[in-house]
């Protein structure tokens, strides 16, 4: 299944647990995932901004569908393990997952 994480920018990237895991085939259908949207192997350290500064009082800015190496085999050979960024603000992944609540807050200690 694949993660699919809330993100800051600046040095802390995100906390927490993932918001929910969905197949790839659901992140294709409701998250408009494509292969061009990879953007980190599962061995980098993604980040957004400057790496110094901490942003989480602004809140997520990013999400991040991580994709296993089992996932990414069985989504066919255009799919790779790594980090994908989806390509709409957060509220609208929230909002497009059916999420109930939001988990966690955005104080994250660094």
């Amino acid at each position: 299944m694949a993660k699919i994480w809330p993100c800051f920018e600046g040095k802390v990237v995100t906390c927490g647990d993932p918001w929910t895991e969905i197949s790839l085939t659901e992140c294709q259908q409701k998250l408009d995932l494509r292969p061009s949207d990879y953007r980190w192997s599962l061995s980098e350290v993604p980040h957004f901004g400057n790496p110094d500064e901490d942003r989480t009082i602004l809140g997520h800015k990013h999400v991040v569908v991580e994709l296993s190496e089992t996932e990414a085999r069985d989504g066919g050979e255009d799919w790779r393990p790594g980090r994908y960024v989806v390509r709409m603000a957060p509220d609208e992944v929230y909002e497009r997952l059916g999420l109930a609540t939001k988990s966690g807050s955005s104080s994250c200690s660094s």
